[in-house]
């Protein structure tokens, strides 16, 4: 690959997807799936949208997905998605980090209370059973 990332402008973008376009540029411009917005900020305002050594773009995006999150537009799993959250812990983690409550519905309290009371009816009966396999022939 010549290069990496290309940025279009959005306009271009428009005059690109117009009919007469050749086929091969419009399946490109499918195939990048990435659509690129640019802000204009000014500089005061920069440094009270981002802290010190932060990037602005992340931020930006991160606010940006945190609110569809919030507005039920996207969903947990796309937001890990689109900004490489790695696992729930580090989903639940991000979501402490932007104030915004977990949101565990009463079948996943349930699920999880039967997970647990398996697993303690799984180490009481091991626990039981450790003394028996430990003791040593008088």
């Amino acid at each position: 690959m010549l290069y990496g990332r290309v940025l279009v402008p959005p306009a271009v973008v428009t005059e690109l997807n117009h009919e007469r376009t050749p086929s091969v540029v419009r399946e490109w411009l499918l195939y990048t799936e990435i659509v690129k917005i640019w802000l204009d900020i000014p500089d005061t305002a920069v440094k009270q949208l981002a802290e010190d050594g932060e990037d602005l773009s992340r931020a930006a995006l991160e606010a940006l997905a945190v609110d569809a999150y919030r507005m039920n537009r996207i969903s947990g799993y796309q937001l890990c998605q689109l900004l490489d959250i790695p696992s729930r812990h580090d989903f639940d983690g991000f979501l402490k980090r932007h104030g915004v409550p977990l949101e565990d519905s009463v079948d996943d309290f349930e699920r999880e209370s039967t997970t647990s009371a398996r697993l303690w009816q799984k180490r009481q009966a091991e626990r039981s059973a450790a003394p028996n396999r430990d003791r040593r022939p008088e």
